[in-house]
């Protein structure tokens, strides 16, 4: 008994000494937010929205070397893409601290049934210039992808977790229908972010103020743009591909959705994660199939 006595004081201690460590650091910030407002809102947006950008392996790398590479500018900075194939085109659009060939498992089914597929690297990933980057600039640059001229149709688009909200934004905003694959989507983007922010012992106010900064900038709305009241009124027809046991985006946003639209086509796997389930050769065969039917 003395043990389990000892034991629950010593957590008892930890936690309080989490929860005064938690409201130090939210005094602390909020008294830099007052002193220093520019700085450090400078600082915590290096934190929360710098990528962190990981070496390709030597499969991606053959598939850059194989690609053919072109370049579009966005709000001044070089975004690097490449494409394989010449037939109907399918957008490939990776998640967050990814890279364009993240989706090559995809590639080749695709290109064997006559598709071309293009890809990008977003702003501050991989190749493609910059430091930091958001929710709204990746909505922009798929934006600019789908609105290229002089290419060939866009015939579908697969897109994953961040990137996958981004296309939610995006199809949102454009006349453009075409069949989409939604891999693990970051559905409920502003309650993910603000609860990071409150994690990390970030002041609302504080908080408040760079989604506010980023709004001006780019011309949306967190909580309008937000991508799972964007997605219930999609009309397009979709694929949402989700794991149960995905721990970065919760599965039961997806599936209560999917059960609320008959536009929506929802798979669900068991045991691949978040990341996994881009390598799983059924999801590949389900995506493919969908796309291309």
């Amino acid at each position: 008994m003395k043990t389990i006595e000892r034991l629950h004081i010593n957590n008892s201690t930890n936690v309080r000494f989490k929860d005064i460590s938690h409201r130090l650091k939210r005094l602390s910030l909020n008294t830099l937010g007052i002193l220093f407002p520019h700085k450090t809102k400078s600082s915590l947006k290096q934190l929360f929205f710098k990528p962190i950008k990981t070496p390709l392996t030597e499969t991606e790398q053959r598939w850059i070397d194989a690609g053919t590479n072109f370049q579009h500018n966005l709000r001044g900075k070089t975004i690097q893409c490449w494409q394989w194939g010449e037939g109907p085109q399918i957008l490939a659009v990776h998640g967050w601290n990814g890279k364009g060939a993240n989706l090559n498992p995809f590639f080749t089914p695709l290109l064997q049934k006559g598709y071309s597929i293009v890809a990008f690297d977003a702003p501050a990933h991989g190749k493609s210039e910059g430091e930091q980057t958001n929710y709204f600039a990746m909505t922009d640059t798929v934006r600019a992808m789908i609105n290229r001229t002089g290419r060939m149709p866009l015939e579908g688009i697969i897109a994953h977790s961040i990137g996958a909200a981004a296309v939610i934004n995006c199809l949102s905003k454009e006349s453009l229908q075409p069949r989409t694959a939604l891999i693990a989507p970051a559905l409920k983007l502003k309650e993910m972010l603000f609860t990071t922010f409150e994690k990390n012992g970030v002041p609302k106010n504080l908080y408040m103020s760079i989604i506010a900064d980023l709004e001006q900038e780019f011309g949306y709305s967190l909580e309008r743009d937000n991508p799972y009241n964007l997605l219930e009124h999609l009309n397009s027809e979709l694929m949402v591909v989700h794991d149960h046991k995905d721990r970065m985006v919760p599965f039961a946003d997806a599936f209560a959705l999917a059960g609320q639209n008959s536009n929506i086509t929802f798979h669900a796997t068991k045991g691949l994660g978040h990341k996994h389930i881009l390598k799983d050769g059924n999801t590949v065969d389900t995506v493919v199939q969908y796309l291309t039917h």
